[in-house]
């Protein structure tokens, strides 16, 4: 029996997860765009799943995560991963990044991300500052070398049939994972698939399909 594990951001997500979460932050494209499409749209993962002959499909993925968050999302289900599964890791962006703060008389994992920062966060002005300071200062190579680290370590821990992939930019080249270059893509993200009608820069149909494809190319040279 073999299992693909998914971890990674908004752009590994899975659509139904997707479309709940866009619904509750009131903002919907995800949505919009599904109802635009008339269907449930493809996922890299259907692709796979098809190519590899896999099982079972565990998307353990969480949009606007940082790279700690999908780290700590692989330690949670690392005992369950066995060697003949296939295992998708999507790197995110390095500016994003997580602290311990206390809301509600609990202490919570608060989300720094231009995009999305948690809700709950009550800031003045100064903090907001210094927050949004630190986002610039993460894309760097101190940050990108952090990342390359926990990958050597994971590429030593999981499976022969792990594909590390990112959609990012990143400051450095030739890194140890693959690229995937959304704008060199024709009609890649919902944007382009929909001539502009919804405005989303992630993948739609069209866009997941040729990840799909691509990811599968870059994991036969894994085997």
């Amino acid at each position: 029996m073999k299992n693909l594990f998914i971890f990674g951001d908004s752009y590994s997500v899975s659509w139904e997860q997707s479309i709940e979460r866009s619904i509750n932050y009131n903002s919907n494209p995800h949505k919009e765009y599904s109802d635009w499409f008339g269907k449930k749209p493809t996922h890299f993962s259907d692709i796979i799943k098809d190519k590899f002959n896999i099982d079972k499909v565990y998307n353990y993925s969480i949009g606007a995560s940082d790279n700690y968050q999908i780290l700590e999302s692989i330690g949670k289900h690392i005992e369950n991963i066995k060697d003949s599964d296939y295992v998708i890791i999507g790197w995110s962006a390095t500016h994003r990044f997580r602290f311990v703060d206390e809301h509600n008389g609990k202490l919570k994992w608060i989300r720094i991300n231009p995009t999305s920062t948690s809700p709950i966060l009550e800031l003045n002005e100064g903090e907001k500052d210094y927050l949004f300071s630190q986002v610039a200062k993460r894309d760097s190579d101190i940050t990108l070398d952090e990342l390359i680290n926990w990958h050597n370590f994971l590429k030593k821990s999981l499976p022969k049939n792990t594909l590390f992939w990112s959609p990012f930019v990143y400051p450095k080249s030739n890194l140890p994972f693959q690229m995937f270059s959304i704008e060199k893509e024709n009609n890649a993200t919902i944007t382009l698939e929909t001539n502009g009608e919804i405005e989303d820069g992630h993948l739609g149909n069209d866009g997941m399909i040729i990840a799909g494809n691509w990811m599968i190319k870059n994991m036969n040279k894994l085997i």
